[in-house]
């Protein structure tokens, strides 16, 4: 009963101890998640005062221009807004604050010091702004001010490892995008008012308005419904209201003025009064957005401390019931110990008698637990046999009883045919030890020789080729594509077909040992090799024999390749080398082809040192952060609306120029470097998709990624999508898998597995370079893909060739016909554009478009064609 107890408390003490654990991991989160916060508040406190300052400067800049003084400036608006003036020196004052802030906080806000400076100098001086200047750094600026906040938001979400601190992090980040969109909006609307020729900003202001209004409504989304009704009252302000109302005749009056005549809006007291108006609400709206932002960061940051607090209460509690369970564990424990000890201790002062050959002792009397009381019943039983035995003993030694008599008791009959049996027990074992030898050095399935019985041949083959100076031979066997048998078939029919290979590689060498030594990996030991060619030969035959087809159980016909790789076994090698060599030879064969025969040599043992070194290089500049991406827009053909980009991957070798993907890829997909590679390029393509998501503008823009064969036949391509995905909260169906038409005819089984796994995530797969593989329609109608990528081979000659721009239409129709997308590649010129346009392309992409770019200079990109086809429609 004590034992009963004793375990759920020791099971409650670990489970304590965990939750323990747990808590304070969680308690530590939270006050890191405090911290971080902290610091975005601090950077998102930037916008609002920076944006006021320059706006204000720009203000002040053109009604120089216009001959217009500062203070008659503020003459002019006094009776609408407070001293423009005032409201610079309180914005400097702010922001030197909140600079300060965060330089005490460990923040480098170096770069947005060094662009304030110059413009604060030029105001103080008292001479006339350059609006160019002011305008010029208020985008550093602004870029310089984003950049802050993604890294503190992204130091936040680092720090959040449960789904309440996320919720905090995601909530907050919201925020800060709903800031940076009003303080977009006051600036354009100032520009638009006093710069002269306000179209544009005009058109920048509408497209603040609505990208505010949509990061107001993803903030409301993400907001848990307690917290809804202060953004819904915020919404309701008399600022929205009111600039929303007035925002229309403003438009009106300052495009108006910019055709007719740019100083009224300085010299006529109605449109002063409208523009100095509306710029007045803006600011008053971003006033009431960020006192909204100061109580929301408040409020978050009494989220974490609360969780924080819940935290440390649940650990201590934890703590406490351990320490109470621990003790009661203790007190359990010394009853159980008492109850087994005092009768253990007097069965071994028991039994040490026994052993001194002292056997006229008393019975023990059994108590305790219940398995103490049986072991001490049986040694009283054993007490009580040996005692009989020692009768037994004294009488045949006094020659009372003949010695044939048997001895009493079970014990003797079990001696007496323990005797008997001992000569058939000994042949038995004799006859196991052997057959259990050479089940240990046999193949179970094919019944050749394992791996086991080929090292002990091999060493004895090179000490006959050391003694005898005449070299032995290995032929290393690897089956082309079997691992697809298996995933298709399944390994009941693999098995099969690698006994009959087995069986036809066995038929075709009988003089020589052949092993099975993998899962499709076969040896051939050749005791006496006369010449390498000779063995080259024997190779080729090997395949050829291979090569067969197989017929399955179900009358399916199966046609497999082999490579084979061929070493010498000079005697001067260890086996193990031997093997080696042979293996690193079908390796090369297989990069080469597949259905190849090589030599290792000395060129294959240079080749493989130098693509190692390569392969290290590589290794060590992934690590060092020397590779970079580029990204390649790709547009509408029919609406010049961007639809998204390509990842390009460079090199960024030191002491050299940036590296294409043409000069490295190989050598990555022959050692095995392109799998890791590929992950990075993954995980920041899908991270370039998190930051996209949380701009309305890009948020639906798609990313194509190209993999390679090598990654989809060994790789774990599916699962670590899917965990990608999942982890950074992005939809999978932005995500385009592109796939040379080469690597998917290069192991087609494997191919349709894993591109229907991808598809079933959602994601969309592309056939890359459509066209150029030899065998790709015979096996499209077993792919089910959803875009085709036409070579830029034939899109380069269509305008010029005949039968080039033949092959790009039907190319286009056959991607029609099956319901695919089509995306053509190489467009370097209009007339290619529009050719292609003619012809009904639906995608497209090329240096005519638009040529590899940063992320940052690729995502200000695909935004600005964002506005100009929204415009345009």
């Amino acid at each position: 009963m004590l034992l009963v107890v004793l375990v759920p408390m020791i099971a409650l003490q670990f489970l304590t101890f965990r939750d323990a654990r747990d808590e304070r991991r969680k308690s530590n989160s939270a006050t890191l998640v405090g911290e971080r916060l902290d610091v975005l508040h601090h950077t998102a406190n930037l916008i609002v005062p920076m944006t006021v300052e320059l706006t204000v400067e720009t203000g002040i800049a053109q009604g120089e221009k216009m001959n217009v003084q500062r203070e008659a400036i503020d003459t002019m608006a006094a009776p609408i807004i407070p001293s423009f003036l005032e409201l610079r020196a309180d914005a400097v004052a702010t922001l030197d604050q909140e600079l300060a802030i965060l330089d005490d906080a460990g923040v480098d806000v170096t770069t947005a010091r060094d662009l304030l400076a110059p413009l604060r100098a030029q105001f103080d001086s008292g001479d006339e702004l350059d609006s160019g200047l002011i305008e010029g750094s208020r985008e550093k600026l602004r870029d310089e001010i984003i950049r802050l906040n993604r890294l503190a938001a992204s130091n936040l979400r680092e720090a959040a490892p449960t789904a309440d601190l996320l919720s905090i992090g995601a909530e907050s980040e919201q925020l800060v995008a709903v800031l940076q969109y009003a303080s977009d909006g006051l600036w354009h609307t100032m520009m638009a008012s006093v710069s002269g020729t306000p179209q544009n900003d005009v058109i920048e202001m509408v497209d603040s308005e609505g990208a505010l209004t949509a990061s107001l409504d993803r903030f409301e989304q993400v907001l848990p419904d307690d917290r809804r009704a202060d953004l819904v009252s915020l919404r309701e302000n008399d600022a929205f209201t009111t600039l929303a109302a007035a925002r229309e005749r403003f438009i009106a009056t300052v495009v108006a003025a910019a055709e007719n005549d740019p100083t009224k809006v300085v010299t006529d007291p109605q449109e002063v009064e409208l523009v100095v108006g509306t710029v007045g609400v803006a600011m008053q709206r971003l006033d009431a957005i960020q006192l909204f932002g100061h109580d929301f960061f408040a409020d978050e940051m009494v989220i974490a401390n609360e969780i924080r607090d819940d935290s440390n209460r649940a650990r201590w509690f934890a703590v406490g019931l351990m320490a109470l369970s621990a003790v009661v564990s203790l007190v359990l424990l010394v009853l159980l110990m008492r109850s087994i000890l005092r009768p253990l201790s007097r069965l071994v002062r028991q039994s040490q008698t026994v052993r001194k050959g002292d056997l006229s002792v008393e019975p023990v009397k059994p108590s305790g637990p219940t398995d103490l009381r049986v072991v001490t019943r049986a040694f009283n039983d054993m007490v009580s046999t040996l005692q009989s035995y020692e009768s037994q003993l004294d009488r045949l030694a006094r020659g009372e009883t003949k010695l044939e008599q048997p001895l009493p008791g079970p014990l003797g009959d079990t001696v007496r045919r323990s005797v008997s049996q001992l000569a058939n027990v000994t042949a038995q074992l004799h006859a196991s030890e052997a057959a259990a030898n050479l089940q240990a050095r046999t193949d179970s399935l094919t019944g050749l020789a394992n791996r086991t019985a080929a090292l002990e041949r091999l060493a004895i083959v090179a000490m006959q080729a050391r003694q005898d100076e005449q070299p032995g031979a290995i032929i290393f066997l690897d089956l082309d594509g079997f691992k697809s048998v298996n995933d298709t078939q399944g390994h009941a029919e693999g098995d099969r077909i690698l006994v009959e290979i087995a069986d036809r590689v066995r038929d075709l060498c009988p003089a020589d040992m052949v092993a099975r030594i993998g899962g499709d990996e076969f040896l051939v030991l050749v005791g006496r090799a006369h010449s390498l060619d000779a063995i080259t030969r024997k190779a080729h035959d090997l395949i050829a024999v291979i090569s067969q087809p197989v017929t399955g159980s179900s009358g399916h016909l199966f046609t497999l390749s082999a490579s084979a790789g061929v070493a010498l076994i000079d005697g001067h090698r260890d086996p193990l080398s031997c093997i080696a060599q042979a293996d690193t030879a079908v390796y090369h064969a297989k990069e080469r082809g597949r259905g190849r025969v090589e030599a290792y040599d000395a060129r294959l043992a240079h080749v493989i040192e130098e693509r190692a070194e390569i392969a290290l290089t590589m290794r060590h500049g992934l690590a060092e952060r020397q590779f970079s991406l580029r990204l390649q827009p790709i547009i509408d053909v029919a609406t010049s609306h961007p639809i998204g980009a390509e990842v390009l991957l460079r090199w960024n070798r030191p002491g050299l120029e940036e590296i294409g993907p043409a000069d490295f890829i190989p050598i990555a997909e022959q050692t095995g470097v392109i799998v890791d590679l590929e992950t990075w390029v993954l995980e920041q393509a899908v991270g370039i998709l998190r930051d996209w998501r949380i701009d309305p503008v890009t948020a639906g823009l798609r990313l194509a990624v190209n993999v390679s064969g090598r990654h989809i036949v060994e790789g774990n391509l599916a699962p670590l999508l899917d965990e990608l995905c999942t982890r950074a909260q992005v939809d999978p169906g932005l995500l385009d898998i592109e796939i040379t038409e080469t690597h998917l005819m290069s192991d087609v089984y494997r191919s349709i597995v894993v591109v229907d796994e991808l598809r079933a995530q959602g994601m969309n797969v592309a056939i890359d370079d459509f066209g150029t593989g030899y065998s790709s329609m015979s096996y499209l109608h077993r792919l089910t893909v959803d875009a085709l990528k036409i070579d830029q081979v034939f899109v380069s000659g269509m305008v010029d060739d005949h039968l080039d721009r033949t092959i790009v239409e039907l190319l286009l129709r056959l991607g029609d016909s099956l319901g695919l997308k089509v995306i053509a590649e190489g467009v370097d010129s209009e007339q290619k554009l529009t050719l292609l346009r003619q012809l009904g392309c639906p995608w497209a992409q090329g240096f005519h478009i638009a040529r590899p770019m940063s992320i940052d200079d690729a995502t200000r990109w695909l935004k600005r064609q964002q506005a100009l086809a929204a415009s345009m429609t």
